[in-house]
């Protein structure tokens, strides 16, 4: 069975990665290959030094072009996500502009904390217009799915990625309702509720199918441990819906040519 991986991040250079030792592009992709995975698509892994500063209008540019170059590297392979910032506006508008006549279709990632932060709200709304004007969509990082409500409803068309950090039984009954009421909505299965025994087994009737796409969340996760966690999680479902789950569903979302 193909696997389309729709929560990978390749590093931005070769870096030290914790637990993980020296990573580089080319071991990311050929790692991911071991373990079964033959698409991924994500924004890069960034050092720690832009992790966790507010990057400047040189650094984002720097990061897109650096994930432009990988995505022509590894075509086929690697579905690029390009970083924005609600701090830099302006300036994230316009790389969405320049990205996506490049053929990109994801940004991210959008973190909870900003979700929550008012401050940045107004900055958001833009960016998720922007977003939505060129059929990106954006994968976000919510502390639970009831936090993402207000932004699927004000932009209809833009659609969202998300997989909740809240890590206890209620994120999984949250989207349900969710995905059933917002169409726009995707749920990834990176998130650590459905390592859990039953989980994704219990809830795989009841998520529209359509909307749910595997994640391993590598390189912070084992994606071997993740491919074969939801394939034990869906092993009562059919065949086909394994198929839309494990690589239809994604390659559907992003079916943009990376354009030279």
């Amino acid at each position: 069975m193909q696997i389309f991986d729709a929560d990978a991040h390749p590093p931005y250079c070769d870096m030290e990665v914790d637990f993980i030792g020296n990573l580089t592009p080319a071991l990311f992709f050929k790692r991911l290959r071991k373990a079964g995975i033959g698409r991924a698509a994500g924004t890069l892994l960034l050092p720690k030094s832009l992790q966790d500063a507010i990057p400047s209008e040189n650094d984002i540019r720097r990061i897109n072009d650096c994930t432009l170059a990988l995505a022509n590297a590894y075509q086929g392979e690697y579905v690029p996500g390009i970083h924005i910032h609600p701090a830099l506006k302006t300036e994230s508008c316009a790389e969405i502009e320049r990205c996506a006549n490049r053929g990109v279709r994801l940004i991210g990632e959008i973190q909870s904390a900003w979700l929550a932060d008012l401050e940045y709200h107004e900055a958001l709304s833009e960016i998720f217009a922007c977003a939505e004007q060129f059929q990106m969509f954006v994968s976000i990082h919510p502390d639970n799915p009831e936090q993402l409500r207000p932004w699927a409803g004000k932009f209809a068309k833009l659609n969202f990625l998300y997989g909740s950090r809240q890590h206890n039984g209620i994120a999984p009954v949250m989207s349900v309702s969710l995905l059933r009421e917002y169409p726009n909505l995707y749920l990834r299965l990176s998130q650590v509720i459905f390592l859990a025994n039953y989980y994704l087994h219990t809830f795989a009737d009841k998520f529209p199918v359509r909307q749910v796409l595997f994640g391993s969340g590598y390189p912070l996760c084992n994606p071997a441990a993740r491919t074969a966690g939801c394939l034990w999680e869906l092993r009562d479902q059919a065949e086909d819906t394994k198929r839309m789950i494990f690589f239809e569903n994604a390659a559907a979302c992003f079916t943009a040519v990376q354009k030279e």
